[in-house]
C-alpha cells in the first residue's frame, strides 16, 4: 500500500470508532491521526464503566443489566475501526493495517477472565460472548 493510502485507511479506521461512539450516545472529544500507521479517538472510555458495573454486580450478587450493555458497546466501538478500514477505505483491498492490533489488545483488556470475576458474572459473559481464537471474544 502506498503511504497516502495508509493515511486514508487510518482516517477511515478512526472515523469508524468515532461514528459508532456517537451513535451509541457517547461523547467524542477529538480524532487524531498521528501518522500513516496509528491514530486515536479521544472520547468516552468504557473500561471504568465496565469495572464499576462488575463491582456493583459483585456487591448485589446478580449481574446489572448495565454491565452487558457496557461490554457490548465497548466491543462495538473497538471493532468499528477495523470494519471501517477493511470494508470502506478506498485502496484497502479488504485488508487491515497493523494498527488494528491495538484495538485487539484493548478488546482483550475489557473482557473478563474466569479467575477475576464471580461464577455468575462469568456465566453471563460466556452466554453473551463467544471465544473465537483463545485470545478474545465476539458478541454472540
Amino acid at each position: 500500500m502506498h503511504l497516502r493510502s495508509h493515511y486514508l485507511a487510518t482516517a477511515y479506521h478512526e472515523s469508524g470508532h468515532a461514528i459508532v461512539t456517537l451513535l451509541l450516545g457517547h461523547q467524542v472529544e477529538s480524532i487524531n491521526i498521528l501518522d500513516a500507521w496509528s491514530g486515536y479517538v479521544m472520547g468516552n472510555d468504557q473500561a471504568p464503566e465496565i469495572a464499576h458495573w462488575i463491582e456493583r454486580s459483585e456487591e448485589n450478587g446478580r449481574v446489572a443489566a448495565q454491565l452487558g450493555r457496557a461490554w457490548r458497546e465497548a466491543y462495538l466501538i473497538l471493532h468499528a475501526g477495523e470494519v471501517a478500514e477493511r470494508d470502506l477505505a478506498p485502496l484497502s483491498g479488504g485488508n487491515i493495517s497493523r494498527g488494528c492490533s491495538g484495538d485487539l489488545f484493548n478488546k482483550i483488556g475489557l473482557m473478563p477472565s474466569e479467575e477475576w470475576v464471580s461464577d455468575f458474572i462469568w456465566r453471563f459473559f460466556t452466554t453473551n460472548f463467544e471465544e473465537t481464537d483463545g485470545l478474545h471474544y465476539e458478541v454472540k
